[in-house]
């Protein structure tokens, strides 16, 4: 089941697509719903930042002049980015979304017998619907990639825009809504587990050669009360050792 939302007459495939709106539920993490991932102490000072509510611009609509989010007094700046396990590129570069599809078809009908006949005046409508979406770990990791690489190349206009940051941090809105799991060989027995991609040596590798100085995993669809994913995962990527990846994974379950 997805959640869609008709705003002004136009549909909203996933509300964490709105910088604002990833960025209000992200602040509202509690430390016990966070990972510091490799123990760095900048990765406790970023949550620390996030969680002061003073000294953040929202520079989202601000297109021409990004990242996201400005923090000039930590001198920190954000910029969002959605990954999920279904999006598929076409030949030629243009992404296939399937429940983007069924959710704007279902939103068109909801529009064409509700709003336009008993409800004109209603501006915001969210609503439930069934999609068909087949979680796909390797899609996920394709997805992962291309919308990092895309980032990446962006890092110089980010800090040419905002000298006054000397710090970058990529924040991962992990919009899958099925948890990820994945076949580990552990003693020689082989197990069904919870998977987090933060714990895959694959994902920590493009992470390490990201760019950015942080990264921010955020889940809010697949952790507690929906999942047992960690909310929230900061990365020190200077710290992080991709090898180590069977290493965090333990300190996790621990």
């Amino acid at each position: 089941m997805a959640v869609g939302m008709i705003q002004n007459g136009r549909f909203i495939h996933d509300l964490f697509k709105k910088e604002k709106y990833a960025f209000d539920h992200l602040v509202e993490t509690t430390r016990e719903q966070v990972v510091c991932l490799t123990g760095s102490p900048l990765e406790t000072k970023c949550f620390k930042i996030l969680k002061e509510s003073h000294g953040w611009l929202d520079n989202s609509e601000n297109t021409g002049n990004p990242p996201d989010y400005i923090n000039p007094e930590k001198k920190l700046m954000l910029e969002f980015m959605i990954v999920n396990d279904y999006e598929k590129i076409k030949p030629g570069g243009k992404p296939d979304n399937p429940p983007a599809k069924e959710g704007s078809f279902s939103a068109e009908e909801i529009k064409k017998i509700f709003i336009a006949n008993s409800f004109p005046d209603v501006k915001n409508i969210m609503f439930e619907y069934e999609d068909k979406m087949e979680p796909d770990y390797e899609q996920y990791f394709q997805n992962f990639c291309r919308v990092i690489d895309n980032h990446k190349n962006r890092i110089s206009r980010y800090k040419k825009n905002h000298p006054e940051c000397d710090q970058l941090a990529f924040v991962v809105c992990d919009i899958s809504e099925h948890e990820h799991f994945r076949v580990i060989n552990r003693s020689g027995k082989a197990s069904k587990e919870l998977h987090h991609p933060c714990y895959d040596i694959s994902f920590l590798e493009i992470i390490k050669q990201c760019g950015a100085d942080l990264v921010i995993w955020f889940s809010p669809y697949i952790s507690p009360p929906f999942g047992k994913t960690p909310r929230l995962i900061i990365i020190d990527v200077a710290s992080l050792c991709p090898k180590k990846a069977d290493f965090y994974a333990s300190a996790q379950r621990a």
